[in-house]
């Protein structure tokens, strides 16, 4: 009779356990469309998230600014020549919300290629892009890149997809995504972006202290049912 009530006891706290839910789907986009551009500054942003806090604004690392030109409405369209200034980056924080685990599956999005007066670009140009996942100490934890991923010219975006193999997000943690594009060869040419996901699965995590309240009542009832039993 003891070891049924046991077993009923662990039943019961398994079952508890089990009663996570996690949801698959889009943790965190936005499409930048209404955004206000102030210097190297895109703020404004409509982010759709799920298990996030907001990003807030997003600004391009270095202080390019941003083109402000009609090709690049609802962009983020960063005024530098990757050839002759190089590469940018732009930082998007990624603070997980209590009792609730990430995992990531994959980044989408769009790339455009502009030229320097912020129009898009009609010659064949390309640039790479690079995703890198940081902790709230600065370690790199997980870093991919695709090559010659510009827009199809003349304003036709090309879709990039980022796989992120299931990288874990850890509840009332702080992370940093840091995009950055680049190109080391051709002609002169500006990168921009546009209608960014972040995929992922949510698992929501019961609190240590509701968990631990129920293992206690169950404890409690299973040491009463052994003292009337004795």
């Amino acid at each position: 009779m003891k070891f049924k009530f046991i077993n009923a006891v662990f039943i019961g706290m398994v079952l508890a356990t089990s009663s996570i839910t996690a949801n698959a789907g889009i943790i965190a986009s936005t499409d930048f469309d209404d955004c206000t551009v102030s210097g190297c500054e895109a703020a404004d942003l409509n982010w759709i998230l799920d298990g996030l806090s907001n990003p807030g604004d997003l600004s391009v690392v270095g202080g390019y600014n941003l083109f402000t030109t009609l090709s690049a409405d609802g962009k983020f369209a960063v005024d530098q020549n990757l050839i002759n200034d190089g590469s940018w980056s732009v930082d998007i924080a990624l603070n997980v919300l209590a009792n609730n685990d990430i995992a990531l599956s994959e980044i989408t999005l769009d790339a455009f290629t502009t030229n320097n007066r912020g129009g898009f670009q009609t010659a064949p140009r390309d640039f790479d892009i690079n995703a890198e996942f940081f902790d709230f100490n600065g370690v790199s934890l997980f870093s991919v890149s695709l090559e010659n991923v510009g827009g199809n010219h003349s304003g036709n975006a090309n879709e990039v997809s980022l796989i992120l193999d299931g990288l874990g997000l850890f509840a009332n943690n702080d992370y940093n995504l840091r995009l950055t594009v680049s190109a080391d060869s051709g002609s002169g040419v500006n990168g921009a972006i546009d209608n960014l996901k972040i995929y992922g699965e949510t698992t929501q995590v019961p609190e240590p202290s509701t968990f631990a309240i129920f293992a206690l009542g169950m404890i409690g009832l299973a040491s009463r049912r052994f003292k009337n039993n004795a």
